[in-house]
């Protein structure tokens, strides 16, 4: 956007719309203008206007304010169409924020009044788990791959339920479902080969490591680490060597 100050336009004598006025306050948030200040009270004249509420929480987010962008997402919520991204990533906040468990009950609040969105139920999964409640987050991520059997993040977060919960090849089985759904998942092919090897499954598990490699090689140390801190694990004295036996697996 240009610069304000520079072409003598004065954001605070001026609106032309409420999108305008979030526009504005949001553009000064982020380039660090005071003036920013001197509008935020006139947003509460458009309490209605959920997507401007919920771009403002998204800016603060992004700016570390966490309290007032709680306070936007909240303003978004109160609105009489509340978009579902504004419960979605206050959850996101709360768990970001420390308060896993304030955000498992406050979305499990949510799902008891209808909203049966698959999201909602993802992020339920992902609180409990931030929260250490191990079994609650089960049975929130495995409903949720129940509905919606591609969804790749909610079966990469159920593998690592599984890992926790020591059931390894049930967290392959999850890794390799959040990979078919989503190829390009390098996380989910790192994990599948630490499950696969936690198995005993060596073959399996190196193919899985190349395959991560061939996505992201910068995750390279990350596998000789996996082969080398695990009992069955391998242990490669000559990075070379590895790293040429990976990329001979297609």
């Amino acid at each position: 956007m240009p610069d304000h100050s520079a072409s003598g336009h004065d954001p605070t004598t001026e609106t032309s719309s409420p999108q305008a006025l979030f526009d504005e306050v949001c553009d000064l948030l982020q380039r660090g203008d005071p003036r920013a200040n001197n509008l935020l009270s006139r947003l509460q004249a458009y309490p209605q206007h959920a997507q401007g509420w919920l771009q403002l929480g998204r800016v603060l987010t992004r700016l570390e304010q966490s309290g007032a962008a709680m306070v936007a997402f909240d303003q978004a919520l109160a609105a009489r169409q509340p978009p579902l991204a504004a419960a979605l990533e206050k959850a996101d906040l709360m768990i970001a924020s420390g308060q896993p468990a304030d955000a498992a009950r406050w979305l499990a609040e949510i799902q008891q009044r209808g909203n049966d969105d698959v999201r909602l139920t993802h992020r339920l999964g992902r609180a409990h788990y931030a929260a250490g409640n191990l079994e609650a987050a089960h049975a929130a991520l495995q409903a949720a791959v129940d509905q919606a059997p591609d969804f790749a993040e909610a079966w990469f977060h159920l593998g690592l339920v599984e890992q926790d919960l020591d059931r390894p090849a049930a967290a392959a089985t999850a890794y390799g479902k959040a990979l078919s759904a989503r190829p390009g998942m390098f996380e989910a092919a790192l994990n599948l080969g630490i499950s696969l090897q936690d198995t005993g499954a060596m073959e399996p598990a190196m193919d899985a490591y190349a395959q991560a490699v061939r996505i992201e090689p910068g995750c390279f140390n990350r596998v000789a680490q996996a082969l080398t801190s695990a009992s069955t694990g391998r242990l490669w004295l000559d990075p070379n060597a590895l790293r040429r036996s990976l990329a001979a697996r297609t």
